[in-house]
């Protein structure tokens, strides 16, 4: 029997499911409700990584153990965006500063202009809540930890832990959601990363997408984790000619190029696999806005659903998020012929599937199976038994065999 584990560690829940690879079914899924929040302040967005780490264990261990141990390989996912410290002995120093944190927003005016240029070769322009300007935050405050050995993703770290080898690495998915990878050299930016005074040690090597990185004591494969924003595509079935439209604490809309295309505006350029790109755009009207409308009104969000079918402030919320998506996936100039969806809050309300529907003018497709995220990192895995074969920096390229 094939299993692979796929670990996805969101902001709000954590899921792990064990993947057939022969059936294409699930032999196992199991999630809980990421409650590791830190309350610092208005604009800091953290969580307590020790906690995080004691969900994945333990629904990691339930998966073992429902699976009489038939574990064939490990792949993770989680946000790329946030940033945690870690000292050599790869225990935390700082909590994890989510994507959602805004501690930066004052200096992002100075990033751009120190970035001139090299920000194109970025993909993205640097935002609060990336990787690349917390750690400029951090650096000109004069905050970041003694001993820090590396600035990393936590789901990265999570990886590293499950391993014997304790070594830490990144990929090309998550590397370029800190707003400094370079697309053209599939690499670290490290002449931007010079010009904003960042320690280069601080950054992990860059590992090919699902490239074995590791054993646990046990024997079995981890793999280089990935971007949520990837795996939800992969794990949704998005193909070449689709749309992907997801859901979850924040939104996006995402389709797959061939090509490099210098994006603009709220668009970001991301790496996908099989040698293509995302072109992916992002919106903050997402389930979280739904959330605190849901405590302003102090309803369930059944009764919410319900209120939405009719005119009035949740069914607003709910166009405004379509509206917005469909907005940015004009802006991209890439037409498709396909739409499909993904994320709990489209799959947990027939209103706001119904609303994108009618706002793209397609059918919205969606997968058969829940948690596309962790899917996505499992389904990887089971194509990616074996180490990368791009030597040096550039070993990073994404893996063949997935479209």
């Amino acid at each position: 029997m094939n299993l692979y584990l796929g670990i996805d560690i969101g902001t709000t829940k954590i899921c792990v499911l064990a993947l057939n690879s022969k059936t294409g079914k699930p032999a196992f899924s199991a999630s809980e409700q990421n409650n590791s929040n830190v309350s610092t302040g208005p604009v800091f967005y953290q969580q307590d990584p020790e906690k995080i780490k004691k969900t994945v264990l333990r629904l990691i261990g339930r998966a073992v153990e429902k699976t009489e141990k038939k574990i064939s390989g490990i792949g993770l996912t989680g946000q790329m965006h946030g940033m945690l410290f870690v000292d050599r002995r790869l225990r935390p120093l700082s909590k994890l500063i989510t994507w959602q944190d805004q501690r930066a927003t004052g200096l992002i005016t100075e990033i751009r202009k120190k970035a001139g240029r090299s920000a194109g070769e970025c993909g993205c322009a640097i935002s609060p809540g990336y990787l690349g300007a917390t750690l400029y935050w951090f650096t000109k405050n004069k905050k970041v930890p003694n001993g820090a050995y590396k600035a990393c993703f936590i789901h990265d770290w999570i990886a590293t832990l499950l391993t014997k080898e304790k070594q830490l690495f990144t990929d090309p998915t998550d590397a370029a959601g800190s707003g400094l990878f370079n697309f053209k050299k599939n690499q670290w930016h490290w002449d931007l990363i010079d010009k904003l005074g960042l320690n280069r040690g601080l950054f992990p090597e860059i590992r090919a997408s699902g490239e074995i990185i590791g054993y646990t004591g046990s024997g079995i494969p981890v793999h280089c984790a990935i971007g949520d924003n990837q795996a939800s595509a992969l794990g949704s079935g998005a193909g070449a000619g689709s749309i992907n439209v997801n859901i979850g604490t924040g939104s996006q809309v995402s389709v797959i190029t061939d090509k490099f295309v210098k994006p603009s505006g709220p668009l970001e350029l991301r790496p996908y696999f099989n040698g293509k790109y995302l072109l992916v755009g992002r919106s903050l009207k997402g389930g979280a806005v739904y959330a605190r409308l849901k405590r302003k009104l102090g309803i369930t969000y059944e009764e919410m659903n319900r209120r939405a079918e009719k005119p009035g402030p949740c069914r607003r919320t709910l166009e405004a998020m379509a509206k917005s998506l469909h907005s940015l996936y004009l802006r991209a100039g890439i037409n498709k012929h396909k739409l499909c969806g993904s994320g709990n809050a489209i799959k947990k309300n027939p209103v706001l599937r119904d609303i994108i529907s009618k706002t793209f003018k397609m059918k919205l497709n969606l997968p058969s199976h829940d948690e596309e995220a962790a899917w996505g990192a499992a389904l990887l895995v089971s194509v990616k038994k074996g180490p990368g074969k791009v030597k040096g920096e550039n070993r990073g390229c994404p893996p063949r065999g997935i479209s």
